[in-house]
């Protein structure tokens, strides 16, 4: 097991901040003593430094499934399609006349309408997992 923070002036304990504990000393990583236990408090909005981010990582890094791997994403071949459709046709056949000859008059209207999130993007939702709110 390695230290979170590698550093000389590190405590045993680690508490991450959205500000630094001194506006005067805005560096990303203080040491503070609190009843006798040494605590290094790291600034996740410092500017100067990567080691909180890194810090941070690492914190993080024993929680995930595989530490080996940085990002994990969720792909799923989904998608949703409604197709409604209506089909109009209009049919005349007119009597033949007294030589044999007639003819028929046809008329045909389709009218669709397709909604489909397939082609967009179907797998990544915005909501991990609820991939219904995309559609």
């Amino acid at each position: 097991m390695r230290p979170l923070l590698n550093s000389s002036t590190a405590g045993d304990l680690v508490r991450f901040v959205l500000a630094p504990s001194d506006a005067a000393n805005p560096n990303s990583v203080v040491r503070i003593v609190e009843f006798g236990v040494p605590i290094s408090l790291i600034n996740l909005n410092s500017f100067t430094s990567t080691t909180s981010v890194n810090t941070a990582l690492a914190a993080l890094n024993s929680l995930r499934l595989d530490p080996s791997k940085g990002e994990l994403e969720q792909l799923i071949p989904v998608g949703n399609s409604v197709y409604h459709g209506l089909t109009l046709e209009l049919r005349h056949r007119f009597r033949s006349i007294k030589n044999g000859a007639g003819f028929s008059f046809r008329a045909v209207y389709t009218l669709s309408f397709l909604k489909d999130d397939g082609i967009v993007n179907t797998s990544d939702a915005l909501v991990p997992g609820d991939f219904q709110r995309e559609f």
